[in-house]
C-alpha cells in the first residue's frame, strides 16, 4: 500500500514501523547508539572545558540552594525554609551528589559546584541516547542514529547540559516515558505501562507538565487503538497514570501536612499565572520587568507560603479580569512568540555575563548556530509529521505540542518550556530526511496546516526575536540582559 493512501485511516499504534521488534536491532544500530552517546558527552564536556565555569542566574540559584538544604539533612524547600514552591525532583537529584557542606550562597566555581556537573553532562548525554531509541520505536534505526546527532550537536541541549535548571532531568525522563508507553501501546506489556506510569510521575515532580503529558499520552493510546482492543487499551492506558499518581502522591500528602490544602506538587503555578499576565500598557507584547521585579519582592515578603499564594492567585485573576474582553487574544499573540521564538536561554546566560566575556565572534557563533539548528529542526519536523504515513504517528506530536501550547499561552511562557517538545520534532526532521524530504504524501489539508504553522513561526515568532539577535550580533548582549 502506497504511503499516501493510509491518509487519514485510524491506525494502531501495533501499525507504528517495527512491530515485534528487539529493544536493540542489530548490531550496527548498538554500535551506532555508542557513537552517538560518545559523541554527545564528548561536545558537551569540550564545551564546558572550553567556556566553564558557567555562573548560575534566576531558578537555577534555587534548585541548587535546596539542593544543599537537602543534601544537610533540613528537608527540601528554598532558604531554610520546608516549602512547595518549586517541584522537587531535580533539587533531590542534585543533592545525591553534593560532595560538602557548602555555604549559602552558590559559588559555581567551588568544589561542590564542580561535583554537579559531570551528571547533568552524563544526564544531556543520554538524552541523545534517548531521543535516538524515541526514532526507533517511532520509525527505523536511520531515522533513529540521525535523530540521536540531532539532539548531540543541538547547540540548546548542549547548553543545558551545563546549566541547573530542571529541564535537562525533565527531558530525559518524559522522553523515558513516551519511549516506554510508545512500546506499551504497541506490545500490550503491562511492566512496560507501569514503567512508563512511574516515570511519567518522576517527570511530573520534576515539572508539573509532565502529568498533562501523561495523559495526552493515555489520550493517544486510546484513541489510536482498534476498536476492539479498546476495553484492554484502556485498562493499561489508565493503569500508567494510577503508577504515575503513586509516584506523586507520597509528596502531595507531605504538602497537605505543610500546607493544609490539596498541592499535588508545587505552589509555583500561581505564581507563573500571574507573572504571564503582565499585559497592562502599550507595549504589552514584552514582559514587563519592572512591573516582574516588584512582584516578586512582593512574593518574598510573605513568610507564610499559603498567604503568598492567595496573593498571586488573587492578583492573576485580578489583572485577567482587567484585560477582558482582550485578554486570550494578547495571551495567544504574545505567548506564542515568547515559546516558539529562535531565543533561547544561552544566550540569556551569555547577555548575563554568566560566560564571563566571550568573544564577539564566539557569540555570533552560537546565535547562528543555534537559530539555524532550531529553525531547521522545527520546519523540517513539522513536514515530517505531515507526511507520516499513519494517525497514530501523526497525533502523538500534535498532543504534546497542543499540551504545551494551550498551558504556556494561558499562562507563563518562554523559550524553556518549548523544550520537551524538541526530541519529538528531531525525530520526525530525521524522518522526513531519511525518507528524502518527500512532498507528495502530504493531503491538501496537511499542506495548509504546515503554511499555517510555517506563517506563524517565520511571519510572527522570528521577527519577535530579531532585535534581540541584532542586539546579540552587534554587541554580544541582549539590549536588557536582565529581562526575563
Amino acid at each position: 500500500m502506497e504511503p499516501s493512501e493510509l491518509d487519514g485511516q485510524q491506525l494502531s499504534p501495533s501499525d507504528i514501523t517495527g512491530v515485534g521488534r528487539p529493544w536493540l536491532a542489530g548490531r550496527g544500530f548498538v554500535l551506532g547508539l555508542l557513537v552517538v552517546a560518545i559523541l554527545s558527552l564528548g561536545v558537551r564536556f569540550g564545551v564546558y572545558w572550553a567556556a566553564g565555569p558557567v555562573d548560575l542566574t534566576g531558578d537555577e540559584v534555587r534548585y541548587v540552594r535546596a539542593a544543599k538544604q537537602v543534601r544537610q539533612g533540613d528537608g527540601y524547600g528554598v532558604g531554610g525554609t520546608r516549602d512547595a514552591r518549586w517541584p522537587p525532583a531535580h533539587s533531590f537529584f542534585l543533592s545525591l551528589f553534593l560532595t560538602e557542606s557548602p555555604s549559602s550562597a552558590p559559588d559555581f566555581r567551588s568544589l561542590d559546584s564542580r561535583s554537579l556537573i559531570g551528571p547533568q553532562l552524563a544526564l544531556g548525554a543520554l538524552l541523545a541516547v534517548l531521543t535516538a531509541l524515541l526514532g526507533h520505536v517511532l520509525f527505523d534505526s536511520k531515522t533513529a542514529l540521525l535523530a540521536g546527532l540531532l539532539a548531540a550537536l543541538y547547540p540548546t541541549f548542549v547548553g543545558y547540559s551545563h546549566y541547573f535548571w530542571s529541564e535537562t532531568l525533565l527531558l530525559v525522563l518524559t522522553t523515558a516515558a513516551l519511549i516506554l508507553a510508545i512500546r506499551a501501546a504497541r506490545n500490550h506489556r503491562l511492566l512496560e505501562a507501569v514503567l512508563a506510569g512511574l516515570l511519567f510521575g518522576a517527570a511530573g515532580l520534576t515539572r508539573e507538565i509532565a502529568l498533562l503529558l501523561a495523559v495526552g499520552m493515555a489520550i493517544w493510546w486510546i484513541v489510536t487503538v482498534p476498536r476492539i482492543d479498546r476495553r484492554r487499551d484502556t485498562a493499561r492506558a489508565l493503569l500508567m497514570l494510577a503508577c504515575a499518581g503513586i509516584v506523586i502522591l507520597p509528596w502531595t500528602a507531605r504538602n497537605f501536612r505543610l500546607l493544609d490544602r490539596f498541592v499535588p506538587v508545587s505552589t509555583v503555578f500561581w505564581m507563573g499565572m500571574r507573572e504571564g499576565n503582565t499585559l497592562q500598557g502599550e507595549n504589552w507584547l514584552r514582559p514587563d520587568r519592572q512591573q516582574l521585579t516588584s512582584f516578586r519582592a512582593q512574593m518574598a515578603s510573605f513568610s507564610d507560603e499559603r498567604r503568598g499564594v492567595e496573593f498571586a492567585r488573587g492578583e492573576a485573576l485580578e489583572l485577567i479580569q482587567a484585560e477582558q474582553p482582550t485578554w486570550i487574544f494578547k495571551k495567544l499573540v504574545r505567548n506564542s512568540a515568547l515559546l516558539f521564538s529562535p531565543d533561547s536561554f544561552v544566550f540569556k546566560k551569555v547577555s548575563r555575563g554568566c560566560y564571563g566575556e566571550p568573544a564577539l565572534w564566539a557569540v555570533r557563533l552560537v546565535l547562528v548556530s543555534a537559530l539555524l539548528a532550531y529553525l531547521g529542526i522545527v520546519v523540517a519536523g513539522l513536514f515530517g509529521i505531515a507526511t507520516s504515513p499513519d494517525l497514530a504517528r501523526r497525533l502523538l506530536p500534535a498532543l504534546v505540542l497542543g499540551i504545551i501550547a494551550v498551558v504556556h499561552i494561558l499562562a507563563q511562557a518562554s523559550s524553556r518550556y518549548r523544550l520537551p517538545l524538541m526530541p519529538l520534532l528531531m525525530v520526525y526532521a530525521a524522518a522526513w530526511a531519511t525518507a528524502g524530504f518527500p512532498l507528495r504524501r502530504l493531503s491538501r489539508r496537511s499542506l495548509v496546516a504546515c503554511l499555517l504553522c510555517l506563517a506563524i513561526l517565520l511571519g510572527w515568532c522570528v521577527p519577535y526575536f530579531w532585535n534581540d539577535a541584532l542586539a546579540l550580533w552587534g554587541s554580544g548582549t541582549y539590549s536588557d540582559p536582565w529581562r526575563p
